[in-house]
C-alpha cells in the first residue's frame, strides 16, 4: 500500500496513513480540506514497506521496558487492508492470534 506522511495545520502534529483511506479518516475526524481552509498539508508519499522496522514512540509508556526486546516497532503483516480503518494496526501479543503471530 502507499502511505501518506501530513501535517495537521491547526495543532501542527503529524500523521500517517494509507493512502487509501485518507479521505475517509478525515471525514471521520472532521479535517477535510474545504474551500476557504486547508486543514493538512501533506509532507510525502511513500511504500509501507519503507515503515517495516522503524521504532516508534508508543501513546502510553506501560511497557516502555519492553523495548529492548523489540517492542515499539514497526512489522508489515498481510491483515492490514486498505478496505477499512486507517492502514495503521497496533499489535499486542495477547489480543488474539493475528497479533500474536505477528509479534512473535
Amino acid at each position: 500500500m502507499i502511505y501518506v506522511k501530513f501535517k495537521h495545520l491547526e495543532s501542527g502534529k503529524f500523521y500517517i496513513l494509507a493512502e487509501s483511506r485518507m479521505n475517509a479518516v478525515l471525514e471521520n475526524l472532521k479535517w477535510q480540506n474545504t474551500k476557504t481552509q486547508k486543514a493538512i498539508e501533506i509532507i510525502e508519499k511513500f511504500e509501507g514497506a519503507t515503515l517495516n522496522g522503524i521504532e516508534y514512540v508508543p501513546l502510553f509508556n506501560y511497557f516502555e521496558q519492553e523495548r529492548a526486546r523489540g517492542c515499539f516497532r514497526v512489522i508489515a503483516e498481510d491483515f492490514v487492508t486498505s478496505s477499512d480503518g486507517s492502514g495503521v494496526v497496533h499489535c499486542a501479543p495477547g489480543f488474539g492470534a493475528d497479533d500474536f503471530d505477528a509479534c512473535s
